[in-house]
């Protein structure tokens, strides 16, 4: 966490924090409650440091709000689901999400969200709180579905991982833009739908 460093910050009255969290700090994530609760949490927080240093505008908390990306975050969780987990078409390269890192240094603001399906998550979340989980819930479902049988694993929640990794996971499928731009459509379209929903319900 930052905290430590705001006393630095304070000091020198500058700075800039950048929290990594995920789109999942705006939409549940079903079957991951300690994930969500933990994305939800991170974004709470960073907005609260912000209010606490709204007086001071050479202080930045930054947040970054990827989809999904092909880390080893995958193979590194327990699984309990009896399918082998596997990363939806149109999963993000770490490359992507750092450059937009280092795009977010060089021109600084709050939120920054990578990946289309994410920004249209988020409004979704907007207009209708619970439509994105329950979206999230029928496209994991499906994903399950459809996945080769796995064993259940606890992950590295107790033992260190048995081989070597590095910042990719090595699962994205750059061949696959289609199905990823199905899935956008889908997504943005719910999107689309939760916001025109909420706008008449206030019309109303």
């Amino acid at each position: 966490m930052c905290t430590p460093v705001l006393p630095i910050f304070q000091a020198q009255d500058f700075g800039t924090w950048v929290n990594m969290i995920s789109v999942g700090g705006y939409v549940a994530t079903p079957y991951a409650a300690a994930y969500s609760a933990n994305k939800f949490g991170l974004r709470g927080f960073s907005e609260a440091i912000r209010g606490e240093l709204s007086k001071r505008p050479h202080i930045h908390i930054c947040d970054v709000y990827p989809m999904f990306v092909d880390t080893p975050g995958v193979d590194h969780a327990g699984n309990y689901s009896g399918a082998r987990l596997n990363l939806p078409p149109g999963a993000l390269a770490t490359e992507t999400v750092a450059k937009a890192v280092v795009r977010l240094v060089r021109w600084l603001r709050n939120t920054t969200v990578v990946g289309a399906p994410a920004i249209a998550l988020k409004v979704a979340q907007f207009a209708a709180p619970n439509l994105g989980a329950v979206v999230m819930n029928g496209f994991m479902d499906i994903s399950s579905s459809r996945a080769e049988p796995g064993q259940d694993t606890s992950g590295t929640l107790f033992d260190p991982p048995t081989v070597p990794s590095g910042p990719g996971g090595g699962r994205r499928n750059p061949g696959r833009r289609k199905a990823a731009a199905m899935s956008a459509g889908i997504i943005a379209s719910a999107g689309a739908i939760a916001l025109s929903a909420w706008l008449w319900r206030r019309r109303r």
